[in-house]
């Protein structure tokens, strides 16, 4: 994802261990390993911060509403691999046990996505990739309560099966399900004390995506169901690099990810204000019509540095142009340009001076 108009001098910070995941190599296979098997305890959990997605909304009002309130949360992540097949582990806090129970259509159920890009060479955009660079997506819910005679003998207690569902995407609304039943893929999900337990096993290589180096990159979503969360409605962590331990290359992708810009901060504050706040909400800055254009409250902590340029310079290379057609009808995103291709109503911002523009990329990373 690299732009071309402008030349950057600029100073950045790069990722520290805490920034990405290390992958442990342990013996035997990793392959359907439990979210409370023993052989976690070779890792140690890394914490990450998970954002509300609240750039777009659904026609769910009450939903939309719930979502952001939702609030940021924390996920610990850790991940192991055996050579061939690497397996993640995530914990978070969740208060409610929200399990889907039969027939009920009112009910949203507890789970956990994991995304991974079906290519490096450009990274594509974090939440739902876009026409050019998909993602696959994993997700596990916590799905229908299987009654029996036996759980009448346990006090009705829940036995959760999980729902495992595997997707591509090219942009927003553009799932793909994917067959993965002869794939080795695994999800697990525990609610045990106050936290959900999820967990993935699959095939550093496989059909799916290609990760033949010393480390890629991957995504994390949460769901709350009992905040109505499903979908697009998520927490959504940005790109977050994992390193395979004991495998050489990787360095110069972990180091990108986790590029933090060093500017004046309070100078780009002042120029998001007098350019992004026309059409942008963001925060405490409610200047714009909510949803004219997307809600940038999050944005520095799910997009990383190349993605928020790229939104400033080069507005058209990803357009999100789904977006409006049922939940905001009163705000067109995309119009039609001279040669009668959908183009992005966002101008580009290339006419900015360097030092302007590294000012406000250093803001817009503080919105979180």
């Amino acid at each position: 994802m690299l732009v071309k108009t402008v030349c950057f001098i600029l100073i950045v910070c790069f990722a520290s261990a805490n920034d990405y995941i290390s992958a442990i190599k342990v013996p035997g296979n990793v392959l359907g390993i439990k979210a409370t098997s023993k052989a976690w305890m070779s890792a140690n959990f890394v914490n990450f911060k998970a954002y509300p997605m609240v750039n777009i909304k659904t026609n769910d009002s009450q939903a939309n509403r719930l979502n952001y309130n939702n609030g940021v949360k924390t996920i610990k992540i850790k991940a192991l691999y055996d050579g061939k097949n690497i397996a993640f582990l995530l914990k978070w806090r969740d208060t409610t046990e929200n399990i889907a129970k039969k027939l009920e259509t009112d009910s949203f159920e507890d789970g956990f996505g994991i995304e991974f890009p079906t290519q490096l060479e450009v990274i594509p955009y974090v939440n739902f990739g876009d026409r050019k660079y998909s993602v696959i997506y994993y997700e596990a819910k916590a799905g229908i309560v299987q009654y029996s005679k036996k759980q009448i003998f346990d006090n009705n207690k829940n036995y959760i099966n999980v729902k495992q569902e595997v997707f591509q995407y090219q942009g927003f609304n553009s799932s793909k399900k994917i067959n993965f039943k002869n794939s080795n893929i695994t999800m697990d999900l525990i609610y045990k004390n106050g936290y959900w337990l999820g967990s993935l096993s699959k095939q550093i290589v496989d059909k799916f995506s290609s990760q033949n180096s010393g480390a890629f990159i991957i995504s994390f979503s949460v769901y709350n169901g009992q905040n109505m969360q499903r979908g697009r409605l998520r927490n959504l962590t940005p790109w977050i690099a994992v390193k395979l331990e004991g495998v050489d290359g990787g360095e110069q992708l972990i180091n990108k990810i986790g590029e933090q810009i060093t500017a004046n901060v309070k100078n780009g504050e002042k120029i998001a204000l007098k350019n992004c706040s026309i059409c942008h909400v963001y925060k405490k800055v409610k200047n714009a019509p909510k949803y004219m254009a997307p809600d940038l409250s999050f944005v520095g902590g799910y997009g990383n540095l190349d993605y928020l340029k790229e939104s400033i310079l080069d507005p058209n290379r990803v357009q999100v142009e789904d977006f409006t057609k049922t939940a905001h009808p009163n705000f067109s995103w995309i119009e039609k340009n001279e040669n009668n291709k959908n183009s992005s109503i966002m101008p580009s911002f290339d006419w900015m001076s360097q030092s302007e523009i590294n000012d406000l990329l250093a803001f817009l990373q503080t919105l979180k």
